[in-house]
């Protein structure tokens, strides 16, 4: 007789070497005492976390200098996407990155972040109990049928939700369709957090130049294969009468970066007559 897993949720959590770790947590430092942080982080209108999420055309990353922190991202994701899911190489792009500030009593509701590949949080300051990310199970018959059972456990087949503590310098990574909350703070002290969505690079902008899959790893490691490099070489020439032919053709919508409208991937019909007369005067 055998108990096997299925459908796996899974969750990379990765704590990064205190040099790279103190090395981020000075240049954030210094980040939020500028004029500039003042300007973009931000008390949401929505929760009460205070972020930089609501300026789109700024990045935490570049607005902080915080090329250790990328590295470490591009480096996760491909173990992530490769290592563990075992999907194909790709070529990856940052798509968005924010600051969160938790100040005490802070916390924020369920939430996913759809459109993306990858999610990840990095945690520059978190000290003890200022709250956990929190994932629960996403399978909403599974929660129901817990709760009507009564077989609510602590193990994890048997637990309605998981929790990750953050620490500084950990790094928490999932499936952007993945629902997550934090906790409240309740530490008396500020939660500091970078949160970094990706996404697969458009194919016009994936240069032989580019580094992709497992290469990303071994680029952050400092180390390369000639071989992969060679073919890149050999492929140069194809790759550049492609790259002709993709400019000739029609841009797609998203291809300068902006998002799909909805008429845009739907035919829209905009005269609509609704009758919102009720058909009975009397609910049967």
């Amino acid at each position: 007789m055998s108990v096997d897993l299925f459908f796996g949720v899974p969750i990379l959590v990765h704590d990064v070497e205190p040099a790279i770790r103190d090395a981020i947590h000075a240049k954030v430092a210094a980040y939020l005492d500028t004029d500039l942080a003042k300007r973009d982080v931000l008390p949401s209108p929505e929760e009460s976390v205070a972020t930089s999420y609501y300026k789109p055309e700024q990045s935490i990353l570049a607005d902080a200098e915080l090329e250790e922190l990328e590295q470490v991202v591009r480096a996760a994701a491909s173990t992530f996407l490769e290592g563990r899911l075992g999907l194909p190489a790709r070529q990856l792009e940052i798509e968005r990155a924010w600051i969160n500030v938790f100040e005490p009593g802070a916390q924020e509701g369920q939430h996913t972040h759809d459109g993306s590949l990858l999610s990840c949080s990095y945690y520059v300051e978190a000290p003890d109990d200022c709250g956990c990310i929190e994932f629960p199970d996403p399978i909403g018959e599974r929660r129901g049928y817990r709760q009507f059972t009564r077989t609510v456990g602590s193990g994890l087949l048997t637990r309605p939700e998981i929790a990750v503590e953050p620490k500084p310098g950990r790094l928490v990574m999932f499936e952007s369709w993945f629902g997550h909350s934090v906790q409240c703070n309740k530490s008396g002290k500020r939660r500091v957090s970078i949160a970094i969505n990706l996404r697969e690079a458009p194919a016009q902008a994936r240069g032989s130049t580019g580094v992709t899959g497992a290469a990303a790893a071994g680029a952050v490691a400092g180390t390369g294969s000639a071989g992969t490099e060679a073919a890149g070489t050999e492929a140069a020439g194809t790759e550049a009468a492609g790259i002709e032919a993709a400019r000739a053709a029609p841009s797609p919508a998203g291809a300068a970066g902006r998002p799909y409208l909805f008429n845009e991937l739907f035919d829209v019909e905009m005269n609509l007559h609704l009758n919102v007369n009720p058909i009975q005067n009397q609910v049967p």
